[in-house]
């Protein structure tokens, strides 16, 4: 009989059963857990932030010893990388690690087609100027490069403008459903002020078609791809061998 077990350093984090929110600064754990949330994923631009982050949050997944008897409460740490120009783009792909979580912010076609055409990019940000098409939502399909829609830029905008946000939204939640491209909801929250609750994001983005549970998958399967030892690809995983013969 042989017994031999992956070890695996975060198995006591449930990844499987995440709530995360995506936000553009830090919040208190209590912040999250207020709004129905256990996570989240924090872009950030500054880069010593970025390192800081993520060495504590290796420091703590490693030194739980019952991650069950606290909670999955955890900020996982991102590159921000906002730019509207494609040598901009390149100049801070540069600069990132392969084991970072980033996210593309911008306004430009060229820029977002750059950027889903490059391995380390994992998700285009949202924003009120946001200008993906439906090119573009068919290469992320075909890429598997996540689209995140935020609730932050109709809290932002109000009149004609947020209309036509309301319109977009539409025709990309429809167009991401023809290519399956993976959406992400969030609150793409600056500050506090700008979260919501978890509930009344997806009570919002079903309201506008997009499948919550789709995306709520979409948003564990991004952070298992950095955070999860257990993780090799979609729909297969390290599991623990015993008693093999």
């Amino acid at each position: 009989m042989i017994d031999f077990e992956i070890p695996e350093i975060r198995n006591m984090v449930d990844f499987k059963n995440l709530k995360p929110d995506l936000v553009r600064f830090k919040p208190r754990i209590e912040e999250l857990n207020l709004l129905g949330f256990d996570s989240c994923i924090y872009f950030t631009k500054n880069l010593e932030e970025l390192k800081e982050l993520e060495a504590e949050l290796e420091a703590e997944l490693e030194a739980k010893s019952d991650f069950k008897s606290d909670s999955n409460s955890a900020i996982f740490p991102a590159y921000l990388i906002e730019c509207e120009d494609v040598q901009t783009l390149k100049r801070e792909l540069k600069k990132a690690s392969s084991s970072w979580i980033i996210g593309v912010l911008s306004s430009e076609n060229s820029v977002i087609r750059e950027a889903i055409s490059r391995k380390k990019v994992d998700i285009l940000l949202d924003s009120p100027q946001n200008r993906i098409d439906y090119i573009a939502l068919k290469m992320a399909a075909e890429k598997d490069v996540a689209v995140e829609l935020s609730i932050s830029k109709f809290i932002n905008s109000k009149g004609v403008r947020r209309m036509r946000l309301f319109e977009q939204t539409k025709d990309i939640v429809k167009i991401a459903a023809k290519f399956s491209t993976p959406l992400i909801l969030s609150s793409g929250a600056s500050e506090f002020l700008e979260m919501r609750g978890a509930k009344q994001i997806e009570d919002f983005f079903k309201f506008l078609g997009a499948e919550v549970e789709d995306c709520l998958s979409n948003a564990r399967r991004m952070i298992r791809r950095y955070f999860d030892d257990s993780y090799l690809l979609d729909g297969l995983e390290k599991m623990g061998l015993k008693s093999l013969d």
